[in-house]
């Protein structure tokens, strides 16, 4: 089988900020690129500390996963948590399934979650096989999809969907040959 390669449309650049970090495997992580330091990561104030006049700093500026404040004892924003669990100031967003590590899936949030453990078979419409839609449910009470092309250089290219949401980026396997119906799920890294 072909190797897959994946095309971003869209970019998020995240900024490490300092502070505390939270760790919670039970849920997830966001994704395991490195962390990128942009402006005001490691400067005085940057995470968040109280000045001599009792004033807090200003927050750090990295909550790219809409995520919940985090305090330190003075109530001062020190960091955020990702809705996962994940450290915003340390954690980058995931761009393609294989930066989530085992049992752990990129959602179109970009933060990895805990994968399913068993899916429902799938359901495909295409009968031609070089245009394939697919769909199946798994027990984590999501629906995954993927839209498949063969395009002209014998590659099967997908678009890939978690209940619904479109990822910002698509999907190729090279020399993946006529079969984008049996792809779609290697292509989006779906479990299957």
């Amino acid at each position: 089988m072909g190797s897959t390669k994946w095309f971003a449309f869209t970019l998020i650049a995240s900024v490490g900020c300092g502070g505390t970090v939270i760790e919670n495997t039970e849920n997830g992580t966001g994704g395991t690129g490195a962390s990128q330091q942009g402006p005001g990561a490691s400067q005085p104030g940057s995470s968040g500390s109280v000045s001599g006049d009792g004033s807090c700093a200003e927050p750090p500026d990295c909550n790219w996963c809409e995520g919940k404040a985090r305090q330190d004892e003075r109530g001062c924003v020190v960091g955020y948590t990702c809705p996962n669990g994940a450290e915003a100031c340390t954690t980058d967003p995931c761009a393609a399934p294989e930066e989530c590590g085992s049992g752990l899936i990129c959602l179109p949030d970009q933060l990895c979650w805990k994968g399913p453990t068993s899916c429902k078979a799938k359901t495909c419409e295409g009968a031609d096989g070089s245009e394939c839609s697919c769909y199946w449910s798994c027990n984590d009470d999501r629906v995954y999809r993927s839209e498949c092309d063969v395009v002209p250089d014998g590659s099967v290219m997908c678009k890939c969907r978690i209940d619904g949401v479109a990822f910002p980026w698509m999907c190729v396997v090279e020399e993946g040959g006529t079969d984008s119906c049996g792809l779609g799920a290697l292509c989006c890294g779906f479990p299957s």
